[in-house]
């Protein structure tokens, strides 16, 4: 058994603690970075996950990972293990995994948010904690309390703290699910990206701090003992986190649109802290800024390239963790001491051998997360309905309601009803209050100015009717019934035609009665136009006058007429019109006598 001094075990322990804090990180980056409908769900999975892996790694990663299994036989002294009775070293080295794996697996959750369903993700952690991170950790990290090697690290493989171990082995499952599961609903409209905001941005900053705090402990406890290389090994980690910060700045201000710019500056920054895990131990400082630049660099670019091929990660955890983790591992072999590792190959080998570690990974990781949520799809759906989507995982997934969800749902009961009188509830000393509050004196006042325009409506002695682009009528106010001699009830629903005299075809005569009303309505003269109007069978037809407009809504274009009965001016011109021949006929009289 190593024998491993309490200092050691003092800082592995605390070097846990710190790593523990990156999952409040996750937590705060991904409920930030989401919409606040979507926001408990988010959290729960961050803090579900950790009970997820610790109990299976606890249970048999643990004895996958770092037992001396060979070809015929599986060392199993590690499983659900009793570590009360074992080394201070040793339970705080499981301690020190344990977050680890947590880590890798709550990686996916932000990928995938907004639209997986909380079981399915429960699975991809079980998936994670029991095969692929002990697996490719068992080749790479087995050695660490063992006294044979897994077989890449035996091949020289370095990977310091976890750029591929966890962060893109994270990622690789996260690209998987992400492919398998889709897009949210409308991040991409005829193939473009459409933004969808997060709802916290002041949070998923708190979270990126949590992480350069928590990454001290994550590449500082990965010495496994308290030395002295441990205060560079920090600096290293945080030098590379602001240089990968700052190059996302950069790049982030050098765009059209610079929304993205908050999100881009963070991402940058866990980029910078990603590149760097891999090496931390091996880098001057000036190398490990501009790792960690560069995996900001890369972290930009295989977003676009994502967004360019439809592929929604909600929180770009693949460009962070995968693409950041690829480049980090690779920038070990071109910029690590090669006196320092002490391996007998040059750097040419070395940067092979680190494709090697690579490879295997994605072709570990990948195809096997790809077959297995392809499984999964065909036995259960991996993704929400679309309603649940559209109302939101908080309450679908989980029942939870927030007073912004009570908001919308009041009024979108109020839509559906369409009783203006109706009021939302007022959370009291809550900004969500103020807007509820506000919202009830506007449609306090719009109810007031509804009121009084119907008074107008219904004692107007003109008739105003509504039609639809078919000219069937919606709508028809008194006025409209005493004209036509037919209650509003007989009217609605009735072809606007209905309405008109054949004779109205002599004004359009290569236009059908029922089409009159919209052909009049989508020309550019609105009118007045005179028609000639039908009441019924028993009465005769009478002259109308009618103004008509088209006004577009959010459903649709919304026509309308203006009819008034013009049967009493017709007669008084008629009647002017004799009198004026009389006037006429007279005064030529008195001329020729």
């Amino acid at each position: 058994m190593i024998d491993k001094s309490a200092l050691d075990a003092l800082w592995i322990m605390i070097g846990a603690v710190l790593v523990l804090m990156m999952q409040g990180g996750f937590l705060c980056l991904e409920s930030g970075l989401t919409r606040s409908k979507n926001a408990i769900n988010v959290a729960l999975k961050n803090a579900f996950d950790l009970i997820v892996a610790a109990l299976l790694f606890w249970l048999l990663g643990f004895t996958i990972m770092f037992g001396q299994h060979d070809a015929w036989s599986l060392d199993l002294r590690w499983l659900a293990a009793d570590f009360t009775d074992d080394s201070l070293w040793h339970a705080s080295f499981f301690l020190f995994q344990l977050t680890f794996c947590a880590t890798a697996a709550t990686i996916v959750s932000g990928a995938i948010a907004e639209r997986s369903r909380f079981q399915v993700y429960v699975l991809i952690t079980a998936l994670i904690s029991l095969i692929l991170y002990p697996t490719f950790g068992h080749w790479a990290w087995s050695g660490a309390i063992n006294p044979t090697s897994g077989w890449l690290e035996a091949l020289g493989f370095t990977d310091f703290a976890g750029s591929t171990v966890v962060h893109s082995l994270g990622g690789w499952v996260a690209l998987a699910a992400v492919i398998v599961i889709g897009p949210r609903t409308g991040r991409f409209v005829q193939g473009k990206p459409q933004e969808i905001p997060g709802s916290n941005l002041p949070l998923a900053i708190l979270g990126m701090l949590f992480f350069m705090i928590g990454w001290i402990g994550f590449n500082g406890g990965s010495t496994l003992e308290f030395n002295e290389k441990i205060a560079g090994i920090i600096v290293n980690t945080i030098i590379s986190a602001c240089a990968g910060g700052m190059m996302a700045m950069i790049l982030s201000n050098a765009e059209k649109e610079k929304v993205r710019s908050t999100s881009l500056t963070i991402n940058g920054t866990l980029a910078g802290l990603v590149a760097i895990t891999a090496g931390c131990h091996l880098v001057s400082t000036p190398h490990a800024a501009l790792i960690g630049a560069i995996g900001a660099f890369v972290m930009f670019m295989t977003d676009r390239l994502m967004l360019r091929y439809q592929l929604d990660d909600a929180i770009s955890a693949v460009p962070v963790h995968l693409a950041a983790g690829i480049w980090g591992t690779l920038a070990v072999a071109l910029f690590g001491h090669l006196d320092a590792l002490g391996e007998p190959f040059s750097r040419f080998e070395w940067i092979g051998i680190q494709l090697i570690g690579i490879a295997a990974c994605a072709l570990f990781v990948f195809p096997t997360s790809y077959l297995v949520l392809q499984l999964l799809k065909r036995l259960t759906p991996l993704r929400v309905s679309l309603d649940a989507e559209h109302q939101g995982l908080n309450f679908s997934e989980h029942g939870a309601r927030t007073e912004l969800s009570e908001l919308l749902s009041s009024m979108q009961e109020q839509e559906r009803t369409g009783d203006l009188k109706q009021r939302v509830p007022v959370e009291p000393f809550t900004e969500v209050g103020q807007i509820a509050a506000q919202y009830n004196r506007v449609m306090s006042n719009l109810n007031r100015m509804i009121m009084r325009t119907r008074l107008i409506v219904r004692d107007m002695q003109d008739g105003i009717i509504t039609f639809s682009n078919k000219g069937i009528i919606t709508s028809a106010n008194p006025g409209a019934e005493v004209i036509f001699g037919r209650s509003a009830q007989d009217i609605i629903g009735s072809p606007s035609g209905l309405l008109l005299h054949e004779d109205s075809r002599q004004f359009f005569p290569a236009t059908h009665l029922n089409d009159l009303f919209v052909t009049l309505a989508s020309s550019p003269d609105e009118g007045p136009h005179e028609l000639v109007g039908f009441k019924n069978d028993l009465s005769l037809p009478f002259p109308i006058e009618v103004t008509t407009s088209a006004s577009p809504t959010e459903e649709g274009i919304q026509y309308s007429a203006l009819i008034r009965d013009i049967s009493e001016r017709k007669r008084m011109e008629a009647r002017l019109h004799r009198h004026s021949e009389l006037a006429q006929v007279t005064l030529e009289a008195i001329t020729e006598a």
